[in-house]
């Protein structure tokens, strides 16, 4: 089983430093993810993609942004990886903890829980 990581943020970092899985990104790769196209090629030998990409910068007023890689760029990757049946694997964000600091473990901050 060949697996791929899209995205080298905090959360794809680690899971490939802890893998040593192969990673696309938008900096090393210029993939962007609103368009499949820009990177649709790198899937093609992965059995398994693992997304880690999402716009997180929740304090951007740009909300167009948010919605074109959260929700456009995702069906986009969705619709691919169904239409080639191979498997997804998607992280919504690497932001799971509140009042986060870096370089945070479980250990260090609580878990936000949004009730």
């Amino acid at each position: 089983m060949k697996r791929l990581i899209l995205g080298d943020g905090l959360l794809g970092a680690e899971i490939r430093k802890q893998t040593g899985w192969p990673a696309i990104s938008r900096k090393q790769h210029n993939i962007d993810f609103r368009y499949l196209e820009t990177y649709a090629r790198y899937l093609e030998e992965y059995d398994e993609v693992i997304n880690c990409i999402a716009y997180c910068n929740t304090y951007d007023k740009e909300r167009q942004i948010h919605w074109d890689v959260n929700y456009k760029g995702l069906v986009q990757l969705v619709d691919h990886i169904a239409a080639t049946k191979k498997k997804l694997i998607h992280i919504s964000t690497d932001y799971v903890y509140s009042n986060s600091v870096s370089q945070a473990s479980e250990n260090d901050v609580p878990v936000h829980c949004a009730n």
